[in-house]
């Protein structure tokens, strides 16, 4: 008579457990991927620098100290779970506590950086111009220069075989990430194709292949 009270009991406790086990996934599952804040309170944008070569253990310790995800761990786990953790881009990132998890986490693999705005007035020199980077910390001016004169270089992202650009760089306005290299700027800007010098015609915009 005591067997089926027994295997009853069992039952029971392997009910219990499931049940149990179930309930911890749901609330760590909320716990992951709920915001450090309410959105309806319109928490503060702010500007996260993430430097080259951190991990995703310091990513994780820096956003929760700007109160940006409610807890690192959290953050953490989140991103082992989805196999984000490295896949993360480094540069400046505008965020805010509002935000779930999972938006931070696209927001940091996809490489959506703030992008700085330059206004390159027209008659400037390529020594001006790369002042200019260089004084609102967007180019290292030196390297800039080098490479605004290495004819290979400028055969490969132009395609026009020229010793120098200068004369060739298209003023106008131009939106850069703080953390891309010189070479990277350059495949954004747009130069003046030798034959529409004497015109004013005519723009070309340099691609690294």
């Amino acid at each position: 008579m005591a067997r089926p009270v027994t295997r009853r009991w069992w039952l029971w406790i392997i009910a219990g457990t499931l049940g149990a086990l179930m309930l911890a996934g749901v609330l760590v599952l909320q716990w992951i991927t709920s915001p450090a804040a309410d959105p309806l309170t319109n928490p503060p944008l702010q500007t996260i620098d993430i430097p080259d070569g951190s991990t995703f253990r310091y990513t994780s310790a820096l956003l929760a100290n700007k109160q940006i995800v409610s807890t690192r761990w959290g953050f953490l786990l989140l991103g082992r779970l989805t196999q984000a953790d490295r896949r993360i881009i480094p540069g400046e990132y505008a965020l805010h506590g509002g935000m779930k998890p999972r938006e931070i986490l696209a927001k940091l693999v996809s490489g959506q950086v703030v992008l700085h705005a330059v206004t390159i007035p027209e008659g400037y020199t390529v020594a001006q111009i790369a002042a200019l980077l260089d004084e609102k910390s967007l180019t290292n001016a030196k390297e800039f220069l080098a490479l605004a004169q290495d004819r290979e270089f400028i055969l490969k992202v132009f395609h026009l075989d020229l010793s120098n650009l200068e004369g060739y760089l298209f003023p106008d306005t131009y939106h850069f990430s703080r953390h891309a290299k010189a070479k990277e700027r350059f495949t954004c800007w747009a130069v003046i194709e030798p034959t529409s010098i004497s015109s004013g015609l005519g723009a070309s915009v340099g691609r690294i292949p």
